[in-house]
């Protein structure tokens, strides 16, 4: 028969692991952005790269 406290660790193991007490802990989701907000993005870094007519050397 198991002693006492071997009992009472075992049981509180079981309840730590039960309750994610032994899980990593992960980093929350990038928040997604909207389409609008991607558009944007890619619109802005698209105007960003065109050439200018002050520019031309």
């Amino acid at each position: 028969m198991m002693s006492g406290f071997l009992m009472i660790v075992m049981y509180a193991l079981f309840w730590v692991w039960f309750f994610g007490g032994f899980a990593p802990n992960k980093k929350p989701p990038a928040k997604k952005k909207s389409p609008e907000q991607e558009l944007a993005e890619a619109l802005s870094k698209y105007l960003a790269t065109l050439k200018k007519p002050g520019d031309a050397k």
